[in-house]
């Protein structure tokens, strides 16, 4: 059975992927409510022990060194840091376009981690496609075309389709339902056509449903409800602790805000970072946002 379990990645090593994921979204010097949104579908803190969780939710605060991020990832496998890229990616594309300090960013990492311009193309590629898969509701037959295609685009260039397996367009798409489309994704590892949606099980494990439910489809659906419930859940957790630190961090800084005007224009700065993310979380509780 084949699996890409994140459980095994050292913690280091998953501090850093999380923490590019924040300076990616912070490299046009601006963490919008987009980049906020895709980046806390792809942090999972569960993956990590108490002292490396708070490390990471500080990274709200301010980002990280990208180059002790990168110099930490360079010892990693050929999975993760693939892996690292297409969160990088998704979160560049949270508004569907690519600046150039974006693209700058990218090419950075790319070259960092001595992945070629191809592969980061096939990569954009792959998720732009799985972007307009969701965007358009595209039926499963026509989803397995365009992914199918999508998808030889990476392995032809020699991108791990393993590395994709726990992105958010992939979780995206079996939230909507793409199952078979989803399904394509399995020939990279080797697996037969039509076997059924590789999803994320438990916490960061990829495997195919079949292999651990047989056909049955009402078990495939159980399983795909329960795993996009609990993302959702872990999401607006990880975005409530988030809004709590942010609002530690203005409460200390009102206290020194008399005695210097960085300190004000910082609270402002973090007021409105606070402020984008109640948004994101009314959002995925489906309410409605009244200023």
């Amino acid at each position: 059975m084949n699996q890409f379990d994140l459980k095994t990645v050292p913690q280091e090593e998953l501090v850093s992927f999380y923490g590019l994921l924040f300076s990616a979204g912070n490299s046009d010097k601006e963490l919008d409510k987009e980049d906020l949104s895709a980046i806390y579908e792809l942090i999972d803190l569960d993956l990590l022990d108490y002292q490396h969780k708070e490390i990471v939710k500080d990274f709200i605060l301010k980002p990280p060194d990208t180059d002790i991020c990168l110099k930490t990832l360079s010892n990693g496998t050929e999975e993760l840091k693939f892996s690292v890229l297409v969160g990088i990616v998704e979160v560049a594309l949270a508004d569907d376009v690519i600046v150039d300090e974006e693209m700058l960013f990218l090419n950075r990492v790319c070259h960092e981690l001595n992945i070629t311009q191809e592969q980061l193309e096939a990569i954009i590629n792959f998720i732009k496609e799985g972007k307009r898969i969701q965007r358009e509701g595209l039926d499963n037959n026509a989803a397995e075309l365009a992914l199918k295609s999508a998808a030889s685009g990476l392995t032809a260039v020699g991108v791990p389709i393993a590395a994709v397996y726990f992105s958010g367009t992939v979780i995206g798409l079996s939230a909507a339902g793409i199952t078979s489309g989803l399904a394509t994704l399995g020939l990279g590892l080797g697996m037969v056509p039509g076997i059924g949606v590789a999803i994320l099980i438990g916490t960061g494990i990829f495997v195919s449903l079949k292999a651990l439910f047989g056909d049955s489809k009402k078990k495939k659906e159980k399983i795909i409800r329960g795993e996009n419930e609990r993302k959702s859940q872990l999401v607006i957790k990880n975005l409530h602790e988030a809004i709590n630190k942010i609002i530690s961090k203005i409460e200390e800084l009102q206290v020194k805000a008399l005695q210097s005007d960085a300190n004000e224009n910082a609270i402002n700065e973090l007021k409105e970072r606070l402020l984008k993310l109640k948004k994101i979380v009314l959002q995925k509780q489906g309410i409605a946002y009244v200023q």
